[in-house]
């Protein structure tokens, strides 16, 4: 892959899985906010338990619900030509899929030994468990399969954060946009 390329896909797709880039002021102001609004839908709460990295009974119950509807989220997206992931490979945003690919990993292994383990413990600990579990299933999207907290224009700020380098470089007002 171009070096131009790599660093492309680097300065877009890392500061979404980077809770602390909306606090980074060496992106411009209308993309923090972009991804300030992309964590603040339904992710917001999941995104807090994961930068604690304080797992109890509710914690992991909100990670084993949620787990639901991110592989729900996942299978759905357009499934990417084989020849293209090959070329992601050793790149930094390959490696960082890579990453969040072992993390999901570790993160269903964990819940699976979680559940077989909290029917041993105590009712209160295994209520927590089921609490955070409920709020899991319910967090990230509603009753219509959307994505909670997502606005009208999600789709287009998406878009447009997608390619918000060409559109810092290139454009300096709306009317240019």
């Amino acid at each position: 892959m171009h070096k131009e390329v790599d660093e492309y896909l680097c300065k877009v797709y890392l500061p979404l899985f980077d809770p602390e880039s909306i606090d980074d002021e060496s992106l411009p102001l209308w993309v923090r906010n972009a991804i300030n609004h992309f964590h603040g839908t339904g992710v917001k709460l999941l995104l807090d338990v994961i930068r604690k990295k304080d797992f109890g009974p509710y914690e992991i119950g909100l990670l084993a619900g949620s787990a639901k509807h991110i592989d729900e989220i996942l299978e759905s997206l357009p499934k990417i030509k084989q020849e293209y992931l090959d070329k992601l490979k050793g790149t930094k945003v390959g490696k960082k899929f890579d990453q969040i690919e072992h993390k999901l990993a570790e993160i269903k292994i964990l819940i699976d030994g979680y559940e077989r383990d909290i029917s041993k413990d105590s009712n209160h600990e295994e209520s927590k468990y089921l609490k955070g579990k409920s709020e899991g299933l319910q967090l990230i999207k509603d009753e219509e399969d959307q994505i909670k907290g997502a606005r009208e224009n999600t789709k287009l700020l998406a878009l447009m954060y997608f390619v918000w380098p060409v559109v810092e470089e290139n454009c300096k007002t709306r009317r240019e946009l």
